[in-house]
């Protein structure tokens, strides 16, 4: 990694990134909660099973 992405990669460590999980077994309202939270974040990990394959 050059010198740059060292610098990124540090700066993330820093910050507090949320975790998001979205798998099959939940409800369709579930699901969507999730997205919806997932896409007013301003940085998080959404974790997805094949589930998002179906499209989100």
């Amino acid at each position: 990694m050059d010198e740059q992405g060292d610098l990124q990669f540090g700066h993330l460590l820093n910050e507090p990134i949320k975790l998001l999980r979205l798998q099959g077994d939940m409800s369709h309202q579930e699901r969507t909660r999730v997205v919806s939270q997932f896409s007013k974040m301003k940085r998080g990990i959404l974790l997805c099973t094949n589930v998002a394959a179906r499209g989100l």
